[in-house]
């Protein structure tokens, strides 16, 4: 008895600071980044900049969206000449209480879409984004589920 109690303390010690150091974050872009570094150190600097602020904007490329965003919950190949497909973030309001939000913004003549947090206290964030691709680039985003 007193070996195995011995045994099973550091195993289960392990386990609790397994627990706590990997299964509590969701959405982790440094593993982005770092799954993805090639791309990423290939990033311009206002892009890659961009990219650590969980913003896009049109013309990134699937890569610099995957690190922004993370893995989307669904993904459509619309399949035409131009290489079209879409990404869809975030879950409707009518399935359970959304964790991702997003949010969009202009700054001069350009738009953005950024990932937020869900105590955002502006009033246009929402819970489900779609964002289009054609050759790999982002070309137009269109956003569902406002917020109440």
């Amino acid at each position: 008895m007193f070996l195995l109690r011995n045994l099973l303390r550091p195993i289960l010690i392990l386990f609790v600071v397994g627990i706590i150091f990997c299964g509590c974050s969701t959405d982790n872009i440094d593993e982005r980044k770092q799954e993805k570094w090639l791309q990423y150190a290939s990033l311009p600097y206002d892009v890659r900049s961009l990219v650590d602020q969980r913003t896009i904007c049109q013309g990134m490329t699937s890569d610099a969206v995957y690190i922004a965003f993370g893995e989307p919950n669904e993904n459509f190949a619309d399949l035409d000449s131009k290489g079209t497909y879409r990404w869809i973030y975030g879950e409707p309001i009518s399935a359970k209480k959304p964790k991702v939000f997003f949010k969009e913004f202009r700054k001069g003549d350009k738009s953005y879409l950024q990932k937020c947090k869900k105590d955002e206290k502006d009033q246009n964030i929402y819970s489900r984004a779609e964002i289009v691709f054609s050759r790999d680039r982002v070309i137009q985003w269109q956003l569902f589920d406002k917020k109440k």
